[in-house]
């Protein structure tokens, strides 16, 4: 099947990718696991993505109605073609990290309401334009209604470059 992490641009010009992805997460408990991740991904137009990634979650403060959370990610990729419609660096690097505050607002039986708040912040190197600044700030709600169903939805912010200029 098609990834649904194909860009919108190369989506706009017929281009599909489908990708493969390998992963293994070490667990020490529920308040800390680290992850690591590879990725391949083949577009219909012969360009490759490979990335490979490493994140660390660690929960530092958990209280019946509040929690904070940390996550720190680093992340290095490449694209064998650039001469393309859409954003394909050759090389590129990232490191970021996250915090998130959860409050649960509202609870009955198992039905819960939380409401998030994430702030994170890094750096993007591209091959041929730097090391920019990335940051972002995220609200959210996450519902769980039973055990079968949840869901979210929030408004985000994010800077980031794009070949060295800053988008929003």
């Amino acid at each position: 099947t098609f990834s649904l992490d194909t860009p919108w641009r190369a989506k706009a010009n017929g281009v599909r990718m489908v990708r493969a992805d390998l992963g293994v997460r070490w667990i020490a408990n529920e308040s800390r696991w680290i992850d690591l991740n590879a990725q391949a991904g083949r577009f219909t137009d012969h360009n490759r993505r490979d990335e490979l990634s490493a994140s660390w979650y660690e929960r530092w403060i958990s209280q019946p109605a509040w929690q904070f959370s940390t996550t720190a990610d680093l992340s290095a990729g490449r694209h064998t073609r650039q001469n393309v419609d859409y954003f394909s660096p050759r090389n590129y690097v990232s490191a970021q990290a996250w915090s998130r505050t959860q409050w649960l607002t509202w609870r009955r039986d198992q039905n819960r309401l939380l409401q998030v708040l994430e702030l994170g912040g890094g750096v993007y190197r591209q091959n041929g334009h730097g090391t920019k600044p990335l940051y972002g700030v995220r609200l959210s709600h996450e519902w769980t209604l039973g055990r079968n169903l949840s869901f979210f939805y929030g408004l985000s912010w994010t800077r980031r470059p794009y070949d060295g200029v800053h988008e929003v």
